[in-house]
């Protein structure tokens, strides 16, 4: 049953890849590979921090062009 979902998650991710011609193509925090946005590896996965009322998440990038969440009170 792993099996079939792991195939299943494969058979999704090839279909719905966002496709590139050059990284500027891509997105945030992601690089142009084969025709394919790939999550770049230097670019850590942040985890949304708890927001405090009345504050609203923005998205920065990081000096390495990666992208991070930032809250805006």
């Amino acid at each position: 049953m792993k099996a079939v979902f792991v195939l299943l998650a494969l058979v999704i991710s090839a279909c719905f890849a966002q496709k590139c011609t050059t990284t500027i193509d891509c997105g945030p925090g992601t690089k142009c590979v084969d025709g394919n946005c790939k999550v770049r590896p230097e670019c850590p996965m942040y985890t949304p921090p708890q927001l405090k009322p009345g504050c609203k998440l923005e998205t920065v990038l990081d000096e390495k062009g990666c992208p991070k969440y930032k809250q805006v009170c």
